[in-house]
């Protein structure tokens, strides 16, 4: 039986952290990946949060986390499983994990996931939209979402979601474009791409959450 331990890794070092990189660079597309560099360094300094669960020696999970400055919301950058242990509930055990530690300190997490209303594998988007809202997960109604240009492709189409249930089926703009401009800022390090300034720009007034 599996043990649902997990450990934050700040040693980029050691064969724990190679491990769990190994493990991002099969399960991201190379238009949705921070350059290896990018990610040593911001653990390193404390800006992202790397956790990995282990099966005896082997990593099977890997997650980065970004808690957002001067926010009450904590950027989920990547969250993989190792494809030989999918479909047995360890993404639902991790996102347990962290909702209670957030909880803790007052704290929701910001997911940004593939918008399932545009290709390619669109079934496979919403499966993954799915299980975010079974969880109990809130999507931003009407809020575009873009990624920065990570690659020489096109920025990802993306949903905003808040989990777990938000207090308020409400958000106002203000916040939303506080977080947009953090999420590029302290994750991306691209604070003044363009595409930050242009879905500011196209936030609505009101802002609901929607969930299952």
């Amino acid at each position: 039986m599996l043990s649902y331990h997990y450990f934050s890794i700040t040693n980029t070092t050691n064969i724990n952290f190679q491990s769990a990189i190994a493990l991002y660079n099969q399960s991201f597309p190379v238009s949705e990946k921070l350059p290896i560099s990018v990610i040593k360094n911001k653990i390193e300094t404390d800006i992202f949060q790397l956790w990995i669960q282990k099966d005896q020696e082997k990593i099977i999970l890997m997650a980065i986390l970004c808690p957002l400055p001067n926010s009450d919301f904590t950027l989920l950058g990547y969250l993989a499983t190792d494809p030989e242990y999918r479909g047995q509930g360890l993404g639902k055990q991790f996102m347990t994990f962290i909702k209670n530690k957030l909880q803790k300190e007052d704290q929701w997490l910001l997911l940004e996931v593939e918008n399932p209303h545009y290709p390619p594998e669109q079934e496979l988007k919403k499966r993954r939209v799915n299980f975010y809202l079974r969880l109990g997960a809130k999507i931003l109604k009407d809020v575009a979402y873009l990624l920065p240009d990570l690659s020489e492709k096109n920025s990802p189409e993306m949903i905003l979601m808040i989990y777990p249930d938000y207090p308020e089926d409400k958000l106002h703009p203000l916040l939303i474009e506080k977080l947009i401009k953090s999420s590029y800022q302290y994750f991306y390090d691209q604070p003044n791409h363009k595409n930050a300034h242009t879905l500011i720009n196209k936030l609505p007034k009101k802002i609901k959450l929607i969930g299952n």
